[in-house]
């Protein structure tokens, strides 16, 4: 069978060990921007129209910043379970190979 499903299991599991550098470079990022922003103080100014825009948009601001920095752990998961994904494919591949086999051998044999 030629048309069913396959995948390159080392290639997956090469690419899922990447995902543990790009997870350390999105949290160095994320640390950098956070060190920035708390540097700023008040970004949008003290006076009342920065107060007033600081009120209306913080919200979204601390979510994106949560994102971002979340961004590693999220990304370093990620890699995990492309790793496991590759294992367990690769498992299952096997299972059904040794399966196929066995009925093999037990046709040849009837």
């Amino acid at each position: 069978m030629t048309d069913g499903w396959s995948a390159d299991v080392d290639r997956v599991a090469k690419h899922a060990r990447d995902f543990d550098t790009h997870a350390e470079r999105a949290t160095r990022v994320a640390n950098a921007l956070r060190d920035a922003l708390d540097a700023t103080g008040a970004p949008w100014g003290a006076d009342e129209v920065g107060s007033s825009f600081d009120a209306t948009h913080r919200a979204a601001a601390d979510s994106a910043l949560a994102l971002i920095t979340g961004l590693g752990d999220t990304l370093g998961r990620m890699g995990a379970r492309l790793a496991d994904a590759a294992t367990t494919y690769e498992a299952s591949d096997d299972a059904g190979a040794d399966d196929i086999g066995r009925i093999a051998r037990r046709l040849d044999e009837a």
